[in-house]
């Protein structure tokens, strides 16, 4: 691909326009060298730390799991629910308490 690029360009050349084509090619990749290594970067850093992103996610969703089973089987009517009828109090402090027995649970392990 470099390769190709290379050679279209050498092949586009115009007399006269040198040191625009020169420059545009320059700006060209340097923003492909910068987005490049930035997400290869990112890439890296999320497969080296995977641990870490899919826990908190992991954590997340039981947490809301939690709290929309509490909220849809044991309804309890609170100032809350007329704000959001699927939120109540009783459904948050449970799924705090069942995420930090997950906590407990998957760091065990």
């Amino acid at each position: 691909m470099f390769i190709i690029g290379s050679i279209s360009f050498v092949l586009s050349l115009e007399e006269g326009f040198f040191a625009y084509q020169f420059r545009m090619v320059g700006w060209s990749l340097i923003s492909l060298i910068a987005i490049i290594t930035g997400g290869t970067g990112w890439i890296f850093g999320l497969w080296g730390c995977r641990l870490w992103f899919i826990y908190p996610i992991s954590a997340l969703c039981v947490h809301n799991y939690v709290d929309y089973i509490v909220c849809r089987y044991c309804p309890f009517h609170t100032p809350l629910s007329l704000l959001k009828p699927q939120a109540s109090w009783e459904g948050f402090i449970s799924g705090v308490v069942a995420t930090f027995i997950y906590f407990n649970a998957v760091s065990s392990i």
